[in-house]
């Protein structure tokens, strides 16, 4: 009895499993087919004749000259595009120009400017397309969800393909050099690249010291990507900013910039710090917290969210300050870092 017992409960198993997955096929298939309609209807309505470029069913309409330009060619290859993400109703979801975007979508990137793509990313579409794409051409991409979210809702895609990095390290240096140079600054390939305003100290100040090695300090600063110069003039998106930073001097590779200019400062002095790519975050792509900055330093709406900082991007840390030496105190029992006055 037991064993008849628990073959029907096992059937009535099978049999529910079999009903549910009929029901998520039928369902799967069905949304399937309905975003096939769509986007055939798109098409033919917006660009009559036009043929998919793969079997995933991805559309590219260029409007540009595709016989001349640099092209991307291997999975290490990085792009740098702008682009404008919208549905079949002209709905805007996303661009990298946040001004477009309609009310109720936050955009992907809210401090604007360029993007930078690997071509290892798994953003399938949008890397099938740049790859048909020429450095300075434009294309539109119509994307089934397939090579997107995975929603069952089809995309559009205005993009621009701005520049090609085959070796982004190697380029970014370049970049550098040549920012540097426009603006006046002597360029050596070292981790010395800053310049300091002293006028606040005067030159026989011997009563304020300069920090050392292991010294915990104040400091204040804003961070920039260095995006070009125009005008001699650094032209970038800030992605933080610090009234009143905790620093241990020399504490982490990152801040060996922070420490080469740092401990040439006194008190009150104000720099300006010049990263290469390489000695920034380096090889890394890294999602910054923000609040509020628009392009170019701008303020936005106060949306918060992330601006992503490329590999090898060049910085800039603007109005970098010695506010002071830092000791612990304890007030009631919690310990706090606070400006030794004793210290100059």
């Amino acid at each position: 009895m037991f064993k008849i017992g628990r073959n029907i409960c096992y059937l009535l198993f099978l049999g529910g499993m079999f009903f549910l997955t009929s029901c998520l096929k039928d369902t799967y298939t069905e949304n399937l087919n309905k975003e096939k309609s769509q986007i055939a209807t798109y098409v033919l309505s917006q660009y009559p004749g036009q043929k998919p470029i793969n079997s995933d069913g991805l559309y590219l309409i260029s409007h540009s000259d595709t016989t001349v330009g640099e092209r991307l060619s291997s999975v290490s290859d990085y792009a740098v595009i702008t682009y404008t993400g919208k549905f079949f109703d002209e709905t805007i979801f996303d661009s990298t120009d946040p001004s477009k975007v309609s009310s109720g979508y936050v955009p992907w990137l809210p401090c604007g400017g360029p993007f930078t793509l690997s071509m290892g990313s798994n953003f399938y579409g949008m890397v099938e397309g740049l790859l048909k794409m020429r450095e300075g051409g434009s294309a539109t991409l119509i994307m089934p969800s397939s090579l997107t979210l995975g929603d069952f809702i089809p995309r559009v895609y205005d993009v621009k393909l701005l520049k090609v990095y085959h070796d982004i390290a190697t380029s970014r240096q370049s970049e550098f050099k040549d920012a540097i140079t426009a603006i006046g600054l002597n360029y050596k390939d070292s981790t010395e690249i800053f310049t300091i305003d002293s006028t606040s100290v005067a030159p026989n100040d011997t009563t304020t010291t300069r920090p050392s090695i292991g010294d915990t300090i104040a400091i204040k600063y804003t961070g920039m990507i260095l995006d070009s110069v125009s005008n001699n003039s650094i032209i970038g998106r800030k992605f933080i900013a610090e009234d009143s930073a905790k620093f241990i001097v020399g504490s982490s590779n990152y801040y060996l910039l922070f420490r080469d200019a740092i401990i040439k400062m006194k008190k009150g002095m104000k720099a300006t710090i010049y990263f290469p790519g390489k000695y920034g975050f380096g090889a890394n792509i890294v999602l910054y917290p923000f609040k509020g900055f628009g392009y170019n330093g701008t303020y936005s709406n106060g949306t918060t969210g992330q601006i992503m900082i490329p590999p090898y991007s060049n910085l800039v840390l603007q109005n970098v300050e010695f506010l002071g030496y830092l000791k612990k105190a304890t007030i009631n029992k919690t310990t706090y870092w606070i400006i030794d006055k004793t210290r100059l």
